[in-house]
């Protein structure tokens, strides 16, 4: 049974919980580590994504082309999913168990009549590790629409993770640039909510146990106190609009932002990337 060891990382469990099913044994930290998730910073259409928005196919293959594996994401209505689930040794779904929000398990089997589910879970949680399901209640517990991770095995294919993290080198530089424009707005709370989906949130949510994880723990940690700051920015006596740069400081996140920049040049020195080949490449976008 496969447990979250750090914030955001069900997904990440999930597919540790898959690949043992397949053979494989790894965890959510060596998979994040192995997709080289803490450095990764995406930027498209004009939203910016990190962590845990990435563990979706597109990038957990990062993880699983080395070793042999390619993950799918196949899209299916609710009353498709028990038919399609034991035509399957394994998948990977989200729903809930109980009365909490949705959250990922892993089919293993079907036997006299009963779906067997492995629970993806914290370890201080009380949930069962192991769940059998009629058709029925399974079926109810599914939203309409379900989508079903399922693994493949293929010939492995070596990942150039090189590009990756030097676009994240100047994807960093630009959610810098973007940072601090916004905090010159002013916002209410609704346009507040809106600027965490598509900018705040790797900074403020994705990358803390990330950090921890590559032990760099004075940037969790500074990560953490800013955080703090972030969730306080309305409350329930603030006016109807705030101006950001009175309530988030310029200078915490530009040193936020510096150091995880710091830690994605040393790991690209770690990849045999020398400094004259990164400003030969950041240079032609600057």
């Amino acid at each position: 049974m496969k447990l979250i060891t750090f914030s955001g990382a069900g997904m990440l469990a999930g597919l540790a919980e898959l690949l043992a099913c397949h053979g494989y044994s790894a965890d959510d930290q060596a998979i994040a580590l192995g997709m080289e998730a803490p450095y990764l910073l995406h930027h498209e259409n004009s939203r910016y994504f990190a962590g845990e928005a990435l563990y979706q196919p597109q990038w957990l293959n990062l993880f699983l082309h080395p070793r042999g594996f390619h993950m799918k994401a196949v899209q299916c209505a609710s009353t498709e999913v028990p038919l399609l689930l034991r035509s399957l040794p394994a998948a990977m779904l989200t729903l809930s168990l109980h009365k909490e929000a949705p959250h990922p398990v892993v089919y293993t089997g079907y036997t006299s009549g009963r779906y067997l589910l492995e629970n993806i879970r914290f370890p201080e949680d009380a949930d069962e590790d192991r769940v059998s399901m009629s058709r029925e209640m399974l079926l109810r517990r599914l939203p309409e629409s379900v989508t079903l991770y399922i693994l493949e095995k293929i010939v492995p294919e070596p990942v150039d993770f090189i590009p990756l993290l030097l676009q994240s080198l100047e994807n960093m530089k630009s959610y810098h640039t973007d940072l601090l424009a916004v905090l010159q707005q002013e916002v209410t709370h609704r346009e507040f909510r809106a600027l965490h989906t598509n900018l705040f949130r790797p900074l403020m949510q994705e990358w803390q146990p990330l950090s921890a994880l590559i032990g760099d723990l004075e940037l969790a940690e500074e990560l953490r106190a800013l955080r703090h700051d972030y969730r306080h920015v309305f409350i329930r006596s603030s006016p109807k609009t705030i101006l950001l740069s009175e309530r988030l400081s310029r200078s915490s996140i530009t040193t936020c932002l510096s150091w995880l920049y710091e830690d994605t040049v040393d790991r690209l020195h770690e990849l045999g990337v020398d400094n004259a080949v990164m400003e030969s490449r950041l240079s032609l976008t600057t």
